[in-house]
């Protein structure tokens, strides 16, 4: 885990390259206000793209107020980067088990990061393997194709059947049929305000 300070409500720098008016923690503001003025602009080190969670704690209050799932890290400038993620809501068990806790450690580092909290769990192959994957990665290499390719298999749809001719693939008797391939989670992601649907489908 990603573990961040925030201060008291402040006037952004005039030179902010995000375009933000304050920056800090406020009680006032939503999580999704909260992560859009606070999710950069940080001096991340390598490890922070092997961290699946950045969990924000005021130093008001010394408790946490917002947790999210990194989904990957966007440059802002000057050497600093910004997280891009999914804010976390009530009912995920990592928001439940850690909102409104004490603050993760006491550093006056506004950047730190957490070992093996028991909440921190890994994030596995999207192909059902159980293998982890690091940082935003859904799949390990190659397994989404894997995925998709046991996707059909289950179907009962032959992808071509041989008609003699080895290099020209012949449409299946069941070429008719829609194959509705496996959808890739692609959260709402807060950060390049984009939503991407990417759920795919393929005739066969």
């Amino acid at each position: 885990m990603i573990h961040i300070k925030l201060g008291p409500t402040r006037p952004a720098a005039e030179d902010d390259t995000m375009h933000r008016d304050y920056v800090g923690w406020s009680p006032e503001l939503s999580p999704i206000k909260l992560f859009e003025r606070n999710r950069g602009r940080w001096k991340f080190g390598a490890r922070a793209r092997q961290e699946r969670y950045a969990v924000f704690s005021s130093t008001t209050t010394g408790t946490i107020v917002l947790v999210a799932e990194i989904d990957d890290f966007e440059d802002v400038g000057a050497g600093k980067s910004a997280i891009v993620g999914t804010v976390l809501e009530p009912g995920d068990p990592v928001y439940d088990g850690l909102i409104g806790q004490p603050s993760l450690d006491q550093y006056r580092n506004p950047v730190t990061y957490i070992d093996d909290h028991t909440l921190d769990r890994p994030r596995t192959c999207g192909c059902g393997c159980g293998g982890v994957v690091a940082g935003a990665r859904q799949f390990l290499p190659g397994h989404d194709q894997r995925a998709i390719h046991d996707r059909i298999l289950s179907s009962g749809v032959t992808p071509w059947a041989s008609s003699g001719d080895s290099t020209t693939p012949t449409a299946s008797p069941l070429s008719s049929r829609r194959i509705n391939l496996p959808t890739v989670r692609s959260p709402c992601r807060w950060g390049d305000r984009t939503r991407r649907a990417a759920s795919t489908t393929r005739r066969a």
